[in-house]
């Protein structure tokens, strides 16, 4: 576990407001002989954050920190009205779920979302495009859900429309599958376009994934490679020869 330690300036009235506008919940607080907080822990769910008055030498605000919240919508609209800095508003991210920033009255930047990064069924698939080089890059994470492979299918598709043949780099991190609405779409994408890649390039430690990828390689017209996780860089440079 990881828990942020923030300094303040009035952190007995922070720590009111943390509460108030952000939904945390108060906890151990010690107060010190001079008046000021030496430590609190405030809760909100399974996660932790301390703080406490700055003292002589403490260092600048800085860092961010993320909250998961069940409802980002409605957690930016009570942020809102205990006069918290909305800095972005409520959005869907690539990565999933859906987040915004704001900033607490003494300039702290906080995230609040609905990404999960600690559930397993919370998969990533990350999209990287570069048209100079014509290159994909594929970063896949956990478990592949329908709205995120319908974004990347649609802007591989755009890419592919510009490029008369596609270098793929993917990056596996794990893989705990993909819905089973989207395996016919899978094959069909990949039969459709099979001939316009020419290098794979696969990036993982997962040893059944390298040996699928090798025993395709026998069948893919691409020149097909993999490396380990720690060798992406080997792994854009062979990419792009």
């Amino acid at each position: 576990m990881i828990i942020p330690s923030l300094r303040y300036s009035d952190a007995r009235s922070m720590i009111d407001w943390l509460c108030i506008a952000f939904g945390f919940e108060r906890g151990l607080v010690v107060d010190g002989d001079d008046g000021r907080i030496r430590h609190a822990e405030l809760s909100y769910g399974d996660g932790q954050v301390m703080l406490g008055s700055a003292g002589d030498g403490d260092p600048p605000r800085g860092g961010h920190i993320y909250v998961v919240v069940s409802d980002p919508d409605a957690h930016c609209a009570r942020a809102r009205r205990e006069g918290a800095e909305i800095v972005s508003e409520v959005a869907d991210q690539d990565y999933g779920g859906r987040l915004y920033s704001a900033k607490d009255p003494e300039g702290h930047l906080w995230h609040f979302g609905s990404y999960d990064p600690r559930d397993p069924g919370n998969g990533r698939l990350d999209y990287d495009e570069d048209d100079a080089k014509g290159v994909i890059e594929l970063r896949i994470a956990g478990r592949v859900t329908a709205d995120r492979f319908e974004q990347v299918v649609e802007r591989m598709e755009a890419f592919l429309g510009r490029h008369e043949t596609v270098r793929i780099i993917e990056v596996v991190e794990s893989f705990d599958g993909i819905d089973l609405s989207l395996l016919f779409d899978d094959v069909l994408f990949s039969l459709r376009h099979m001939r316009r890649f020419t290098h794979i390039a696969v990036v993982t430690d997962l040893g059944w994934i390298e040996r699928m990828t090798n025993a395709a390689a026998v069948v893919l017209p691409a020149k097909v490679r993999v490396f380990p996780l720690d060798s992406l860089d080997e792994a854009r440079a062979w990419i792009a020869r």
